[in-house]
Formats: C-alpha cells, structure tokens, sequence
C-alpha cells in the first residue's frame, strides 16, 4: 500500500510535535532537580562573648618570720625578693603572686589594711619606718604598662594602682607585688599583720 505525501506530512508534523514537547518536559524535570541537589540557600550563626574580670592571688602572703634589729643598728630592711639587712631572722624570697584570669586586660589596684603607723604600731620615731610595695612581671610582659618602680610606693587604706594594664593572655598574665618594710628600732615588739586587698577594673 502507497502512503500518500499528504499522511507522510501529518505524521511528520505529529513527531515534531512529539519531540519538542518531550524535550519540554525532561528540560522541566531537570530544572526541578536542579532546585532540589545544586541549588543552596542560607543559614545563621550567632555568639556572644561576654567580658570577665577575674583575678586570682596565686602566692598570697609575704612572710617574713621572726627576729629584730641587729646589735648595733638602729634600722632593719627586710624585701620579699631576699633582702635582708641588719635583721636576725632569714626574710623571705616570696612575693605576692597576682594573675589575670579574666578575658580583658586589667588595671590592678591594691590597698592595705592598715596604715603605716597601724601597722607598725603607732611608734616610727626618727623617720625610719616605711611600709612599701613594687611591682614585676612575674611573666615576661604581663604589665603592658604602669609598673610600681622600686623602691615602691607607700601603702595605704585607699586604692593604688600596681599595674596600669596587665594583659589576660596564658603566659603573660602575672604580676609580682612585693613587699618593703623598712624597721626602726622604737617600734613595739610583737607580731604585725595586715591584709592586702587587690581590685580588677576592666579596659
């Protein structure tokens, strides 16, 4: 049987129709595929650090023992570092010990209990007697800046300033306070104490 070129034409016609409407359709599902595996979208991340101001005294007490004035003299020295001078007793090489273990850099103040004629017991005649700190790293570049020089500054009941920013980071984040007590002979006999109070404000 003879197919007319008139039948050949519609079924041509019908094929064309067939494949483009076929490529419509896989070029849809492709698209929706695409929205599923290739294409992304966003997402949050939030955190918050707080501040903290901490400090904690890790050597807490400058212990000088017992003893006085040596034969001979009329004043005595005695420096957490080791110094000892016309004095019977060993001293100490033990300072205050103070570390930032907050996550801010610091000011360090420190203030006494008592005054010095408190401490020593109201009789300093001469003009001998002096109740004194200095401050050191006690890790290289813990004070960034404000150190006490020696021979120091004289304590009080009122705030003073030992380090004027001390860093937060381990490893640099200690400070040394020691402490100066210069004797003179009309002081009372007898113990002499005092609690030292150190305060963090935060940079």
């Amino acid at each position: 049987m003879e197919i007319s070129h008139k039948i050949l034409g519609v079924l041509l016609i019908v094929a064309i129709v067939v494949s483009v409407g076929g490529a419509f359709w896989n070029i849809d599902r492709i698209g929706k595929i695409a929205l599923i595996t290739g294409k992304g979208s966003s997402g949050f991340v939030n955190l918050t650090v707080n501040t903290l101001t901490s400090i904690n005294i890790t050597a807490t007490d400058c212990d000088f023992g017992s003893g006085y004035i040596n034969v001979g003299s009329t004043s005595a020295l005695l420096e957490s570092n080791g110094t000892v001078t016309n004095w019977s007793g060993a001293g100490t090489v033990y300072s205050l010990v103070v570390r930032n273990d907050g996550n801010k850099n610091i000011t360090v103040n420190v203030s006494s209990g008592k005054t010095l004629s408190d401490f020593y017991g109201g009789n300093c005649s001469g003009g001998g007697c002096t109740y004194q700190f200095w401050s050191a790293d006690n890790e290289s570049g813990s004070c960034v800046s404000g150190l006490v020089a020696y021979p120091g500054a004289n304590m009080d009941t009122t705030n003073i300033t030992a380090c004027s920013e001390m860093d937060n980071l381990d490893g640099t984040d200690e400070l040394l306070v020691h402490c100066r007590l210069a004797l003179y002979q009309s002081i009372p006999v007898g113990a002499k104490t005092d609690t030292w109070t150190f305060w963090a404000t935060s940079l």
